[in-house]
């Protein structure tokens, strides 16, 4: 069973991936935040086993955040 996170600052797209993934048996949770500096503090927080990073985000991009992770 997995933690999933998604980091992406649409809430459409946020919507989507959430329901995609909420029907997978597989799936334990799925979070979601919208800037690069929320992902930061949530991943220390709930230790996702996968993020789904959008690279275009406002302030820190994913590329950035994704290092800092």
């Amino acid at each position: 069973m997995y933690k999933v996170l998604i980091v992406e600052d649409h809430a459409l797209i946020r919507f989507g991936l959430r329901t995609a993934l909420e029907t997978k048996e597989y799936v334990k949770s799925v979070s979601e935040v919208s800037t690069g500096e929320t992902a930061i503090e949530k991943v220390k927080t709930d230790k996702p086993d996968i993020v789904i990073m959008d690279l275009g985000l406002p302030g820190i991009d994913g590329i950035e955040t994704t290092c800092k992770i």
